[in-house]
């Protein structure tokens, strides 16, 4: 059996408000380094969301953009003054015995840096990021079977657990187990929880 974790708002609580400096960084990279009118900016974030997945992939293919120097500028954030070490999800993933992986939109040294100051890092088989998705971000095919065939995972073995119900969506179409984190809504997962922290619920070793 393998857990398939989704980064952003999945491993951590929304309230915690990392993705809020993230955006706060992309709304100005788009205004002072891409030249989009500020007045534009949102309504843009929301057509290329809601086309490709995520910002970057607009940005990609319509402004030529770097998406390595996007994604470092993007996620400088302060992470060491919002994120610290999380001893409940520490207890709780040591008890679960299976293989873990990152398949996150974020980049891989965001994603670092989120797991190495909640001290659960250790606790993953490996991170599988935007780069190494050719930034195919999910919920695209692409991203989904590129995931598949870097981690030879076999997805009717697998949990795939994420906040986006779109993402949860493409998961149910490859074979995953799923297991949406929200509190607002349950669309179409095999299970709904309310945290991470309910995890150990319906996964045990």
């Amino acid at each position: 059996m393998n857990l398939i974790f989704d980064l952003d708002n999945t491993i951590y609580h929304p309230e915690v408000g990392v993705l809020r400096g993230v955006d706060k960084n992309i709304n100005k990279y788009m205004n002072e380094i891409v030249g989009i009118d500020t007045d534009d900016v949102d309504l843009l974030r929301q057509e290329y969301r809601k086309k490709y997945g995520v910002t970057l992939k607009g940005l990609i293919l319509h402004h030529n953009v770097d998406p390595y120097h996007y994604l470092e500028y993007v996620h400088n954030i302060e992470y060491h003054l919002i994120l610290f070490r999380d001893e409940k999800l520490i207890n709780i993933l040591s008890k679960i015995p299976y293989k873990k992986y990152i398949f996150t939109n974020g980049s891989k040294n965001h994603a670092l840096s989120v797991l190495s100051h909640l001290e659960i890092l250790d606790f993953f088989e490996k991170i599988y990021s935007i780069e190494d998705l050719d930034f195919h971000p999910k919920p695209s095919d692409e991203s989904f079977e590129r995931f598949i065939k870097l981690t030879g995972v076999s997805p009717h073995k697998s949990y795939f657990i994420d906040d986006m119900p779109e993402n949860i969506t493409k998961a149910k179409e490859f074979g995953f187990k799923t297991v949406l984190i929200s509190k607002n809504s349950c669309e179409n997962a095999d299970f709904c929880l309310e945290s991470i922290y309910e995890i150990n619920k319906i996964i045990v070793g």
